[in-house]
């Protein structure tokens, strides 16, 4: 074919009639979306498709929850509803036949549901202002665990000489090319370990994760000659992640993806009076605004109806502000207990003082609690981009940062990507799809919709200097003294840092 076409060279050619077993690296929702999209469509044209992901007990990264086995507490950890854009898209449709299926339900009273924000003439009290807008917004009664368990099967169910399999958890951690041009995946790069493992051949491999895990792993992907030269440079470059929080001007200038932390504080409280009962139950779930602590607080026990079950006991999941989460940092995978006591404390603190309750009338009633930091919670820049594609290298990527519009990373724009990416491949495309051209997200509330006045100001000046002297590191020692002799004053609030409220929803 001609070079127009940007197709493979003769000596290794490619048509996607070839890729017969397909591996995708990352079980969330867009890895999952793609692999439901290529089982239902794929007909005889793939052998096999494999998910590889790290949970422990099921597939869906951020949006999965946490059950206590003991005491049987529920918590939404992570996402806590999300909104359907625009009712007559492919998702909008998805999340109907969804909710037909139990997996979901509408939220039909939008009374449930809003902002908590500052009256104008009181400092610290809070009132709550219910949504206005005629958005479709989506939660679940069960943690969303039926509404993944749905997308898993569809990539089981299919014929049975296909060799379609879910492998969890399991850490993907290298991915090499072959002297027969496929891609040989193993747990680790370095095969000198005694856990080395190798997780089979695959002749496409599509990224269904970010940030540094991510990037990682496609350092690794490099030819088996004597150059090591990575076999897709440009996916590499997407890849990049940074870290942190950045005023707005500096997220124009990056051309990366920046990430945010989010602590994750998952209490039920018991012993309570009829007062703080009421207070807690005056919503479902709530965006505190100009808050540098606390972002969110949803009430598990009314959104999963439960509260005739639990009497007295009420599982609230806290929030907390990318600003907290980089105050806030620890090791996410193993995190001391003075560590959560604290995060506990200060979260728990911030909830009586947002609520108008008493001091230490929560904090001193927490019969559970659980602490969760994520570390790669939400993207605060997206590539504008629906998918990323290299025919050449036969590697692509998706996410909820890969997205058009003018929507923060969501559920939508994540399922998305991944049906996207799965029909670049169904259609045997032989052409690349790798332009990427970052941009802030429009809105960082969260839950994949503008919340008016949910935006947090810019971090305080002695951050934001933080920021730009990390940024500064690796600048020569002239450009570094140029930069010092013509220092600008600090940056203040006076622009919008996009800070989310909630975990890609």
């Amino acid at each position: 074919k001609s070079s127009q076409h940007n197709t493979r060279p003769a000596s290794s050619s490619v048509h996607y009639k070839w890729a017969k077993k397909i591996a995708i690296i990352g079980g969330g929702v867009s890895g999952l979306a793609c692999a439901q999209r290529l089982a239902a469509e794929s007909e005889s044209s793939i052998d096999s498709i494999v998910v590889f992901d790290t949970g422990n007990r099921t597939c869906g990264g951020r949006i999965s929850s946490r059950m206590d086995k003991q005491s049987g507490y529920e918590f939404d950890h992570a996402a806590q509803y999300f909104s359907v854009k625009d009712n007559k898209t492919e998702f909008a449709e998805y999340c109907r036949e969804a909710t037909k299926r139990g997996e979901l339900y509408a939220i039909d009273d939008l009374s449930r549901y809003g902002i908590l924000m500052r009256e104008e003439d009181k400092q610290q009290h809070y009132v709550f202002r219910r949504f206005e807008d005629e958005l479709v917004r989506y939660a679940s009664k069960d943690g969303f665990r039926a509404f993944i368990k749905h997308l898993e099967e569809s990539v089981l169910d299919v014929a049975s000489d296909r060799k379609n399999r879910i492998e969890r958890p399991q850490w993907v951690g290298s991915m090499q090319k072959t002297n027969s041009n496929t891609w040989l995946l193993a747990n680790t790069q370095d095969r000198s370990r005694k856990n080395y493992r190798e997780l089979g051949e695959y002749d496409f491999v599509v990224i269904a994760h970010n940030g540094k895990c991510a990037f990682n792993l496609m350092k690794t992907a490099v030819n088996n000659n004597a150059e090591k030269k990575n076999e897709s440079p440009k996916i590499l470059s997407a890849l990049k992640a940074s870290f942190g929080i950045k005023t707005r001007e500096a997220l124009y200038k990056k051309r990366e993806l920046v990430l945010s932390s989010i602590w994750s504080a998952n209490v039920a409280i018991g012993n309570l009076d009829e007062d703080t009962m009421q207070k807690l139950d005056a919503f479902d779930g709530a965006h505190v605004i100009e808050n540098e602590s606390l972002a969110y607080i949803g009430n598990n026990t009314l959104k999963k109806k439960k509260k005739d079950e639990m009497n007295s006991i009420r599982e609230i999941t806290l929030l907390s502000t990318p600003v907290y989460g980089k105050r806030n940092k620890c090791p996410q995978e193993a995190i001391p207990a003075a560590f959560a006591d604290k995060v506990q404390l200060d979260l728990v603190t911030e909830l009586e003082k947002t609520l108008g309750i008493a001091p230490n009338v929560i904090s001193n009633n927490v019969v559970f609690s659980k602490m969760q930091l994520w570390g790669a919670a939400n993207g605060l820049t997206v590539a504008n981009n629906e998918y990323l594609f290299d025919a050449n290298a036969s590697v692509g990527v998706c996410g909820d940062w890969l997205t058009t519009d003018d929507q923060s990373p969501s559920v939508e724009t994540a399922m998305r990507s991944g049906w996207r990416l799965a029909e670049a491949l169904l259609h045997e495309s032989t052409e690349n799809h790798l332009q990427v051209n970052w941009k802030p997200v429009q809105n960082a509330s969260a839950l994949g919709l503008t919340v008016p006045g949910a935006d947090l100001p810019d971090p305080p000046p002695e951050e934001a200097d933080d920021a730009k002297n990390a940024a500064g590191k690796k600048t020569s020692r002239n450009t570094q003294q140029r930069r010092k002799r013509a220092r600008k004053p600090p940056v203040t609030a006076t622009t919008t840092m996009f800070a989310r409220a909630s975990i890609r929803v």
